[in-house]
């Protein structure tokens, strides 16, 4: 096998003890190191007496078992489970992170690199605890806000879903697996990208201040969830809906003294709603254009939006009447010619 990388000192990190339950089939302990076990208030020579399981590492079946635990001695669930329900965590069809049948980890640094060949999304110093890194923790509270399971299986060969015979197993497919971990992904870089963003403007913004100089809002971006994250970094809350009403009304109430003692405010306000609705519009729009919809539902859009048609044309429009008629009709009621959009 291949060394791993990481670097290990056992007075800070601990150590791990491998034992062979029988053949093709280990079990990994944790012992931790003198320094956690003065912060547990244990006695540091004892050691081997609080070593705990980490792992078990199945070669006949191919499967690779989880225990996460708390490591840091100086937090009150030390040595004990790190989540609140879920006690094991087993990656089904495994055996290529330890190779094959005949190649299950027998040393401490076979053990490293079999760790080191976990999946995204799961930690990989056994000083931190095993188990899914913490920006992926949101998998976790999702089982065990649906299921009382104990046990999340990870495996290409069942669907989604609690198990019917075996309450304590909750399986999740491998392609859900990583579906979930890539939007976690997406999402935990939209807000790195809208903090940025806002720490960028907010600094700007106190020196040009100070500077007499025109200050700056931060560059929301197009994706609704940068816009709700730079929101959040703002300290901006979102309105409910009863709130978005009462705003409306005020506005609409002062509109004109708004327009009198404000001008410019209240058309910076008219050009962030024109874009706001434009943006929402947009997706509507190419909802409207997946589907095969007659001429009616086109004619009903833009008669709700008629400053499409000013900015398709650049200048105003005036809509005096929705498919007018203009003549054509014959005697017997047919022939009429109806303009519309």
């Amino acid at each position: 096998m291949a060394r791993g990388y990481r670097q290990y000192d056992p007075e800070v990190v601990g150590t791990l003890q491998i034992e062979e339950v029988h053949p093709n089939f280990v079990q990994v302990y944790f012992v931790p190191p003198e320094r956690s076990l003065s912060e547990a208030g244990f006695e540091p020579a004892d050691s081997d007496k609080h070593r705990t399981k980490l792992l078990e590492i199945n070669g006949q079946q191919g499967c690779l078992t989880i225990i996460p635990i708390n490591t840091f001695g100086s937090q009150d669930n030390f040595l004990k489970a790190k989540y609140a329900r879920i006690q094991r965590i087993t990656l089904d069809n495994a055996s290529i992170i330890f190779d094959s049948n005949d190649a299950i980890p027998k040393t401490v640094e076979d053990v490293r690199e079999v760790l080191e060949n976990l999946p995204a999304a799961f930690t990989k110093d056994y000083s931190y605890g095993l188990g899914l890194a913490k920006e992926f923790r949101h998998i976790i509270n999702a089982v065990e806000a649906i299921s009382k399971c104990t046990e999340i299986v990870i495996t290409s060969a069942r669907e989604t879903g609690p198990d019917a015979e075996h309450s304590d197993f909750f399986y999740i497919a491998k392609d859900d697996f990583e579906q979930s971990r890539r939007a976690l992904n997406s999402i935990q870089n939209l807000a790195q990208n809208a903090a940025n963003a806002v720490k960028e403007a907010t600094t700007y913004n106190i020196l040009a201040e100070r500077l007499g100089v025109k200050k700056r809002d931060p560059k929301v971006g197009r994706h609704p969830y940068r816009k709700l994250f730079t929101a959040v970094a703002e300290g901006k809350e979102e309105l409910s809906a009863e709130d978005q009403v009462a705003v409306i009304g005020a506005l609409t109430s002062h509109a004109a003294d708004i327009a009198k003692d404000q001008p410019e405010k209240l058309a910076k306000l008219r050009c962030e709603i024109e874009l706001v609705t434009l943006d929402t519009l947009i997706k509507r729009y190419e909802e409207m254009l997946s589907k095969k919809l007659d001429e009616p539902h086109w004619q009903k859009f833009f008669d709700e939006n008629p400053f499409i048609l000013n900015m398709a044309f650049g200048y105003p429009v005036v809509k005096v009447r929705s498919q007018a008629s203009v003549g054509g009709r014959k005697l017997s009621g047919g022939g009429e010619k109806i303009t519309d959009f």
